[in-house]
């Protein structure tokens, strides 16, 4: 369901401590050639470049990217209205196989979501976009191998009880597969797709009027043909109350304080049958929410706040200490934001986990073997992205959404969304090799003044796709999805979301 609101972000601008050898291959340039990429703000010293960012036409159908050759561009709009204000839930983006690209857009407005996929140019699919009627609230689209997708969503709520949910899957030309859509009656956590099934994390629906009443979770497999099975029902006793997701074996994990005197967490799992061996388990510390390498090993960041120190660790084996700070001690206060809890590491299929946060402005590489990798630490030149989509009504007390995860490549290219060096442009999207330096041609950076990256993800042969909003006249704002080759190259723009 809606990515977790993570908790408020450290407001400093940093001097960037990534040093930029002019002698690496791997080194930004201040006087890239204009064709080669977007010009970088960041001097070889680690300075703000005075050159401007290349020039470009900002407007509906394009993205006020450099560089000023621009890449094709087109206008897709699948929603229409003020990009920043229409939705609670960010734009799902996710790569496939074939080159393309899965996107979802909900809207609050017109209760529904669209999902379209886009081949290599930008451009919509036979068969796509689809409308997913009621679905108000969607996780990002689940590729299948066959071409096929699921979607797993939250249904508008007209009853003021618990929101119900809704699974949908659709061919490779758009079209619903026979048994598609199932309706879950009882509130959705999380899914998560294994092989071609889809299994969902569900609540116990329980009479909001009592507030007594037993309340649980259970697991929900959907197959292929739309066929449903039931779990058993974990009361809640077993994992309350922190964040929980479906791992790669189907299984449901969960983080919650420990039990016992001697406090740090518990990491609980269970299955369609129960409670799986072994858990729950405890581990020392603030833990993150679970994370999973391609073995289904279980890894979490967890925080020592007083300390101003946290431990990376494989769950039932190493860890290993890191001198930074990933989460705040809790201060009791109410109606605030506070860093109570890491973010959970991010593990690429190979390669090293980045551990990130946001109250240290450093970000971690830290191979298999848990040593820190070559070159990191680097400090960011500015604060990661926050994006904070929604009506600006939601944007009161408790209103807390956390920094937007880096993104890891099939190379190791950590791809980060910065915010704007000044308030006279755009935030950038920085790109930072396996040895620590950022990447000859970045960063991307965006031109409009409070434009920024808001989603990224990268493909199976290094594309990276961007998702950047940009305020428009009138107090409006659109969204435009950027294919960038690895070297900087702007493949395609597609404006998506744009004012009617």
């Amino acid at each position: 369901m809606p990515n977790a609101r993570r908790l408020v972000r450290t407001c400093v601008v940093v001097v960037v401590a990534i040093v930029v050898g002019a002698c690496s291959s791997d080194s930004a340039s201040p006087s890239l050639s204009p064709l080669s990429g977007a010009q970088s703000p960041v001097a070889s010293n680690g300075a703000p470049s005075s050159s401007p960012l290349s020039p470009s036409t900002p407007g509906p159908a394009t993205s006020s990217v450099a560089p000023p050759s621009p890449p094709p561009a087109t206008s897709q709009v699948l929603v229409s209205g003020s990009a920043i204000e229409m939705s609670s839930d960010p734009v799902g983006i996710t790569p496939t196989r074939d080159g393309g690209v899965f996107v979802e857009v909900s809207s609050n407005d017109s209760a529904s979501t669209v999902l379209t996929h886009f081949d290599a140019n930008g451009r919509s699919t036979a068969g796509w976009p689809v409308t997913l009627s009621g679905a108000t609230s969607c996780d990002d689209p689940m590729p299948v191998e066959d071409g096929s997708v699921r979607m797993l969503c939250v249904l508008r709520n007209t009853t003021g009880g618990q929101d119900s949910g809704k699974a949908f899957a659709f061919d490779a030309q758009g079209r619903p597969l026979p048994g598609w859509p199932v309706e879950i009656d009882d509130p959705v956590v999380s899914g998560r797709l294994v092989g071609d099934s889809m299994r969902v994390l569900v609540s116990v629906a329980t009479d909001t009027e009592d507030l007594g009443a037993t309340t649980g979770r259970y697991l929900l497999s959907i197959d292929a043909a739309g066929a449903s099975e039931v779990g058993i029902v974990i009361p809640e006793s077993d994992f309350c109350c922190g964040p929980m997701t479906v791992g790669p074996n189907g299984a449901a994990y969960g983080v919650r304080d420990s039990q016992d005197s001697g406090g740090g967490s518990q990491l609980t799992a269970f299955d369609m049958k129960g409670n799986l061996a072994r858990f729950p388990t405890d581990v020392v510390g603030v833990a993150s929410g679970p994370a999973f390498d391609a073995d289904g090993n279980l890894w979490v960041v967890t925080a020592f706040p007083s300390k101003r120190t946290s431990r990376l660790a494989m769950v039932f084996d190493a860890g290993a200490p890191l001198p930074f700070a990933t989460a705040d001690p809790p201060t009791g206060d109410t109606g605030g934001c506070e860093s109570t809890i890491p973010a959970p590491p991010l593990i690429p299929r190979t390669g090293p986990i980045i551990v990130y946060s946001d109250v240290d402005e450093r970000v971690f590489s830290v191979g298999r073997d848990l040593q820190t990798t070559s070159g990191w630490p680097i400090t960011p030149t500015d604060p990661l992205v926050v994006p904070r989509p929604g009506p600006e009504s939601e944007h009161e007390a408790g209103y807390c959404p956390g920094p937007l995860p880096p993104a890891v490549g099939p190379d190791g290219t950590v791809y980060l969304s910065l915010e704007a060096h000044n308030s006279s442009v755009g935030g950038s999207l920085v790109a930072v090799g396996p040895n620590g330096r950022v990447r000859a041609g970045w960063p991307v950076g965006l031109k409009r003044a409070g434009a920024e990256f808001w989603a990224i993800d990268v493909g199976p042969d290094g594309t990276v796709y961007a998702l950047a909003f940009e305020p428009q006249a009138g107090s409006t704002s659109t969204a435009t999805l950027l294919a960038i080759a690895p070297d900087s190259t702007i493949l395609y723009r597609t404006t998506i979301i744009a004012p009617g």
